[in-house]
């Protein structure tokens, strides 16, 4: 394994997402900020008590093969300290436009996520896999790896692509690949987890939102993270 090798198993696994900038052109695909949805017919007093972080158009959750209608607000609780400080509010009836929401819009922009070194330890081709074992590793042993040369060359490219290191990061990220942050013991991404939105704008805490479908149910159960560098 070389780092050439390394970067085309990266590539391999590389997802689709959009980058949320407020400088775009073309549908307003998201809002940051601003009051939100002050006018929800059966959440507005718990909004009006709650910081809006973003609510975004459902289509672009396409990328996160989430099948998902109208749109969903990320807010965080401010006023009550007994209450669970992020929610999500999902309107599946509604549109950015038609329910009027405020706050600075937001313009999509299609690209790439490439995975960070854990996940491509964890779901690589066998190649990563023999080459593992030939440090005596299973695939959910990447800290092992973690001082090889491969890894800090990767690590490398990978604070290139990866948005929250980018001079001029995008305001939000919808879909792509979740990064490790320092205080996670682990990397946990197993496929029925998906990855929404994670929002840089603002932080920090830096905000992400996942969310796990139920069988029995057609609206996911969503888990919100927050996160202090």
């Amino acid at each position: 394994m070389d780092i050439e090798r390394f970067l085309q198993e990266a590539s391999q696994l590389a997802r689709s997402c959009y980058y949320l900038r407020s400088d775009g052109k073309g549908t307003v695909k998201g809002v940051f900020g601003g009051k939100g949805y002050t006018k929800h017919p059966e959440r507005r007093d718990h909004i009006s008590n709650s910081m809006h972080w973003i609510t975004v158009s459902c289509d672009l959750l396409e990328v996160t093969s989430l099948p998902l209608q109208g749109m969903m607000g990320v807010y965080e609780m401010k006023k009550y300290p007994w209450a669970k400080p992020f929610y999500v509010v999902h309107d599946a009836d509604l549109t950015l436009s038609s329910g009027k929401i405020q706050g600075t819009p937001l313009y999509a922009q299609k690209t790439s996520s490439y995975p960070p070194f854990e996940a491509v330890c964890l779901y690589g081709s066998d190649s990563i896999a023999r080459w593992m074992r030939s440090h005596d590793l299973e695939r959910w042993e990447y800290d092992g790896l973690l001082d090889t040369e491969i890894a800090n060359e990767y690590l490398d490219f990978y604070m290139q692509k990866f948005p929250l290191y980018m001079d001029n990061p995008p305001v939000a990220v919808v879909g792509g690949w979740p990064m490790r942050w320092e205080n996670d013991d682990g990397y946990y991404a197993p496929p029925e987890l998906r990855f929404l939105v994670l929002v840089l704008e603002g932080a920090e805490p830096w905000v992400e939102v996942f969310a796990i479908k139920r069988w029995d149910f057609p609206i996911p159960d969503f888990i919100i993270r927050d996160h202090i560098t």
